[in-house]
């Protein structure tokens, strides 16, 4: 089984983000901002708050396509035993 994370609107508390993580922001989002700096695979979707990220249809495409890419590479599980 592949473990991927992926965050919606969800806060950074630091500058670390994993290679295999998929972090989506919303323009209009008053609680969670999206960060200045947008390193690694961040996505952010226009016209959008903090609660309409659950149903947007970017949002879905965005994780669907994060989720065939990450099936379609082969990646090893996260915290897989050697």
């Amino acid at each position: 089984m592949t473990y991927i994370a992926i965050w919606a609107c969800s806060p950074y508390y630091s500058e670390r983000r994993p290679a295999r993580e998929l972090a989506i922001f919303a323009t209009h989002d008053p609680l969670v901002p999206p960060p200045a700096d947008r390193r690694g695979r961040v996505v952010v979707v226009e016209d959008c708050g903090h609660l309409n990220l659950l149903q947007h249809p970017a949002v879905l495409h965005a994780v669907a396509r994060f989720l065939r890419m990450t099936v379609a590479s082969g990646a090893p599980e996260v915290g897989a035993a050697a």
